[in-house]
């Protein structure tokens, strides 16, 4: 795998982090393209799913229902400009 997948993983890795385990949202203005497009699962809020808006809206929804929560993720592939 090339250097640039491997600085994408880890920028994922650490929006993960911060975002979804920490609350911290203003880190997706720093992580997150104007241009991003969310590809989630089915989600159960409706909330948009491009830019660092959609990602600030879903993970405070998400942490609003689930304040505490953690997770690890266990796999982080990575092509191109693409990290699932």
């Amino acid at each position: 795998m090339g250097e640039e997948q491997e600085r994408y993983k880890e920028l994922v890795l650490r929006e993960y982090d911060e975002i979804w385990n920490k609350g911290n949202f203003e880190f997706a203005d720093k992580a997150v393209h104007p241009e991003f497009t969310d590809h989630p699962p089915t989600r159960f809020f409706d909330v948009g799913r491009t830019g660092p808006d959609a990602l600030i809206e879903a993970g405070r929804s998400f942490r609003n229902a689930f304040p505490d929560f953690h997770d690890t993720p266990e796999l982080v592939l990575a092509e191109g400009d693409t990290v699932a």
